[in-house]
């Protein structure tokens, strides 16, 4: 009697955990405003879900948090073929200086349009 009521506890727990596997939760669909360290606010989007996400700028330029806790560009690196943290800290479009333009035009990764929904 023990091993029928085991098996079937073992048979009916199997699919939960398929099903708690396969629900994700996405991604807030509005823009995050985040504090720096520094008092500054810099408004992000985050794109995915928990299993998988991108964070970015407002205009889709690909930012990645550095360990002091300010977000910076991320950038191509060629040799190790994926995305690494520049030395560009991030600025919302409007309080960006001109050579962090050129910067990010030049070397930010920026996403295309079909990943942007």
């Amino acid at each position: 009697m023990r091993k029928i009521l085991l098996t079937a506890i073992l048979l009916f727990s199997i699919p939960l955990l398929y099903t708690a596997k396969a629900v994700t939760v996405p991604a807030p669909p509005y823009p995050i405003e985040v504090t720096l360290p520094n008092g500054d606010t810099l408004t992000i989007r985050i794109i995915g879900d928990e299993r998988g996400h991108i964070k970015t700028t407002l205009d889709y330029y690909v930012i990645l948090e550095g360990n002091d806790g300010f977000y910076y560009y991320a950038v191509t690196d060629n040799k190790l073929q994926k995305q690494v943290i520049s030395t560009r800290k991030a600025h919302n479009e409007g309080n960006r200086k001109r050579s962090e333009v050129k910067f990010i035009r030049k070397r930010g990764i920026k996403l295309q349009r079909d990943t942007q929904k």
